[in-house]
């Protein structure tokens, strides 16, 4: 999604594209509409307009095989797909009742969860759907899926699902809108007919569906009358520009607003500033110019600069003679958000916010591996502080987690950049000093503990009290791994305490 803005299409340039769309979509719309003015849904028959469904399905995408899953149980504890109605085109038969668990498959499970389509080229080999194949997919010689979640008032019921069997096949981006068109359907369809609701209010709900429908064939055949009126109809922002000079054809109204875009603005829109990473821009040309790109995360920014996270997706398309690529953008920027949160519980101490154990054994490791390749120092000390049990006992715990935290706000105050402090366990800290020799090593870590020795701390209740600490300093052999370096720096503190603490203790060397 990259290149300079450009003026909106000429009249003659519409008129081509008009003429473009309306031969590739009459087919797909005359089978839309036939199915949503089906007898099955004037008269009520649920079961009867699925069937319908997944008929028309396969002939919509060119499959052999079209289903409908209904989404049973909890996630995490019993989930399960029930099918509701299997079409083959093969034998022309329907069927029901096959069971998949999230038990045996739990990537395709969370796939449909949290994609907006599967797509799957390769059935057998995708990550997603590869724990299938042993009793699905290969028994079924099926090779690709394209699989559309359904949501009714904002919950995910259904699935409907795509199977091409037997020869390879590489879906194309208008097949994942046309495969989104069915589980919308289906969607109307279970709410309109109250598979929620049993079968309360339906004449009521067959007259919203078939306002529905009626809005939907309408949008369908406006969107035969131009481009910018098919991607407007869609909910996903799509941005469709031309590949030799990247210039933007296309934004429809979901993209503008996603981008803070206005009326005044789309002429003169530059997607080129839309990347706020232009290595990952470059990344992601090079893709698009080998023909695809599924997925990919970037961060972008708004036309007033404000950034946020987004997973692209483009296809090359032929446009009036042209290779284009039309760009999905899906805002994940809560998705990253709680990313973030996961990781800093996993690499964070609750209490005082510094790096665990497990946070500094992973930085450390890297740092050693650094000294390694450039012959570099390293050290490490280990800080306990002296006769903390009797802070708890006289004090209550609340007043040693104070201490802790005004202990770690010290020491940092007095570390450098680039040394690295953690919770080793209890009131144990470690503190890792690249680029650093003992003798260097030492200084520093005297610094804290006469700076401590010397500060009255506050405790909750008001309380003035000092406290002091024993350290240990080891400095890296060259050889050793960074558990041994602190279990060096660990007897050193050892022997700070047993000549009467608060003092700082040199590891000897190896």
């Amino acid at each position: 999604m990259t290149g300079t803005a450009h003026p909106p299409l000429s009249a003659e340039d519409e008129e081509r594209l008009t003429r473009g769309v309306e031969v590739s979509l009459q087919t797909q719309r005359r089978l839309l509409t036939d199915l949503m003015q089906s007898d099955a849904l004037a008269h009520g028959d649920l079961a009867r307009a699925v069937q319908q469904l997944t008929e028309t399905a396969t002939r919509l995408l060119r499959c052999r095989r079209a289903s409908v899953w209904r989404i049973c149980g909890e996630r995490g504890v019993d989930a399960r797909l029930e099918c509701i109605d299997l079409y083959d085109t093969s034998t022309g038969q329907h069927q029901s009742g096959a069971m998949l668990f999230e038990a045996n498959s739990p990537r395709y499970f969370q796939a449909i969860v949290e994609e907006r389509a599967v797509v799957v080229h390769d059935a057998c080999s995708d990550p997603r759907t590869e724990a299938l194949t042993e009793d699905y997919l290969g028994p079924l010689d099926i090779t690709a899926m394209l699989d559309a979640p359904v949501f009714v008032r904002g919950k995910m019921v259904a699935v409907v699902c795509h199977e091409h069997v037997a020869t390879p096949r590489r879906w194309l981006f208008w097949e994942e809108l046309l495969a989104g068109t069915c589980s919308d359907f289906v969607a109307q369809v279970l709410e309109a007919h109250g598979w929620l609701q049993a079968d309360r209010a339906l004449r009521e709900e067959r007259d919203m569906l078939e306002r529905k429908v009626g809005e939907r064939t309408h949008a369908l055949a406006a969107s035969e009358a131009s481009m910018r009126t098919l991607l407007a109809v869609t909910p996903v922002a799509l941005i469709l520009q031309r590949l030799a000079d990247q210039r933007v054809l296309f934004v429809n109204p979901r993209a503008m607003q996603l981008f803070g875009l206005t009326g005044d603005h789309v002429g003169s829109f530059d997607a080129v500033h839309a990347w706020a990473d232009e290595a990952r821009q470059a990344e992601f040309l090079a893709s698009v110019h080998e023909g695809h790109v599924e997925g990919m995360d970037a961060e972008l920014r708004t036309i007033a600069g404000a950034k946020f996270w987004a997973r692209i997706s483009s296809q090359r398309i032929q446009f009036d003679g042209h290779e284009c690529y039309l760009s999905s953008v899906d805002d994940i920027t809560l998705v990253k958000q709680e990313e973030a949160r996961l990781r800093e519980q996993a690499t964070r101490d609750p209490l005082t916010a510094i790096s665990n154990r497990r946070d500094l054994l992973e930085h450390g490791a890297s740092e050693l591996e650094r000294a390694r390749r450039y012959s570099r120092h390293f050290s490490a000390a280990l800080l306990d502080l002296d006769r903390f049990k009797l802070v708890n006992d006289e004090h209550g715990h609340a007043a040693g987690d104070s201490v802790l935290v005004q202990t770690v706000r010290l020491a940092q105050s007095l570390l450098r950049a680039s040394d690295l402090i953690g919770r080793w366990g209890g009131e144990e800290f470690v503190v890792l000093l690249p680029e650093t020799d003992l003798q260097k090593a030492v200084a520093v870590l005297d610094r804290i503990r006469c700076a401590l020795a010397d500060t009255k701390l506050t405790l909750p209740d008001g309380t003035a009290l000092r406290v002091t600490v024993s350290i240990g300093v080891a400095e890296w052999t060259g050889i050793e791994a960074l558990e041994s370096v602190v279990e060096r720096a660990d007897d050193a503190c050892y022997e700070a305490k047993r000549l009467g603490r608060n003092r700082t203790a040199l590891a000897p060397p190896r």
